[in-house]
């Protein structure tokens, strides 16, 4: 019996294994792919393919099993057995579309959504580096003069 006949999510709702083969996944997942995507000629009858809606995870999840706790428990591995690694093609599928959103960091004119997809899904976040050694001399100095300024601040 497959680990998946007794999954139920936080509201007690049974999470049903859509795909009993890993290939069945693999076959779905790269029809997900091909939709995202329209194939064209050019003027030299050579095929080229233009990206025709953006690769995002939530339409993955609606076009592989429609609720995201399904898609989830694939992804962690629940659906596996020692022959079937269902959570390998996912991992795969979701660095695809990874790559395509940090890629569109730098073809795209506007960045936000990929900017926002890549924060809220992949973990990417924006950091600085503040470097607190200091190598040299500081000098500091107190003005003794505190003292006259003092009158000018009084009522």
């Amino acid at each position: 019996m497959p680990k998946g006949d007794n999954l139920f999510n936080e509201n007690g709702k049974h999470i049903v294994q859509k795909f009993k083969e890993p290939e069945e996944l693999r076959n779905k997942v790269e029809e997900y792919f091909r939709s995202c995507y329209k194939a064209e000629k050019d003027a030299e009858d050579q095929i080229f393919y233009t990206n025709i809606k953006p690769l995002t995870i939530q339409s993955l999840i609606y076009h592989l099993v429609g609720h995201k706790d399904t898609y989830y428990a694939y992804a962690n591995g629940k659906f596996d057995e020692p022959d079937k690694c269902f959570s390998c093609i996912i991992a795969e599928a979701r660095t695809r579309i990874e790559a395509w959103s940090a890629e569109a960091l730098y073809t795209n004119r506007n960045q936000v959504g990929s900017i926002f997809n890549l924060k809220a899904n992949y973990g990417w976040q924006d950091t600085q580096k503040v470097d607190m050694n200091h190598s040299g001399n500081i000098k500091i100095s107190f003005n003794d003069d505190a003292s006259e300024d003092k009158e000018d601040f009084q009522d």
